[in-house]
C-alpha cells in the first residue's frame, strides 16, 4: 500500500522488517518537503548520480528516467519517481530559478536577481528589466 498524497510506502500491521518501507518513506519526504533540484527539463539522467540528488525530468526522458515525464526524480541507490501535485514548488540550486507545478507542467515563478551596490543603494534588476532600489 502507498500513502494517498505522496505515494509513499506504508507497512501493514505485523509486517516483518517495517524499517524497509519506513526508510524509503523518509527518503521520499526528504525529496518533497523542500524541493531543491540540480536540473529541470533534462531528459537524460546524469552519469554519476549521488544519493540525495534530485532532478525534474523533461517531457521525453530516456534511460533510467524512462516513464518519469515531468516527475521529481530522487537518486537513492537507484531512481525513485514522485508525481508532482498542483502547486508543488522547487528551486534549482544550480541557477537559482524557482518553479511551480501548474496545469501539468513546471513553470518559472522567479528568476535570480542581479544586485549592484551603488552609493548607499542596492540596485536590483530582474528578468523583466525592472529596476528596484533598496537603501
Amino acid at each position: 500500500m502507498t500513502s494517498p498524497i505522496l505515494g509513499l510506502p506504508e507497512w501493514e500491521q505485523g509486517q516483518s522488517q517495517p524499517n524497509v518501507p519506513m526508510t524509503e518513506a523518509i527518503r521520499g519526504v526528504e525529496a518533497v518537503a523542500q524541493i531543491t533540484v540540480l536540473s529541470v527539463g533534462e531528459n537524460s539522467p546524469p552519469m554519476n548520480p549521488v544519493n540525495g540528488d534530485c532532478h525534474i525530468a523533461g517531457i521525453d526522458p530516456i534511460g533510467f528516467w524512462t516513464g518519469g515525464r515531468n516527475k521529481l526524480l530522487l537518486f537513492n541507490n537507484g531512481w525513485k519517481f514522485f508525481a508532482p501535485r498542483e502547486g508543488w514548488r522547487a528551486t534549482n540550486s544550480v541557477n537559482g530559478y524557482s518553479y511551480e507545478f501548474k496545469s501539468g507542467k513546471w513553470v518559472h515563478t522567479t528568476y535570480p536577481e542581479d544586485n549592484i551596490l551603488t552609493g548607499n543603494y542596492e540596485v536590483l534588476t530582474n528578468h523583466l528589466g525592472n529596476i528596484l532600489t533598496r537603501s
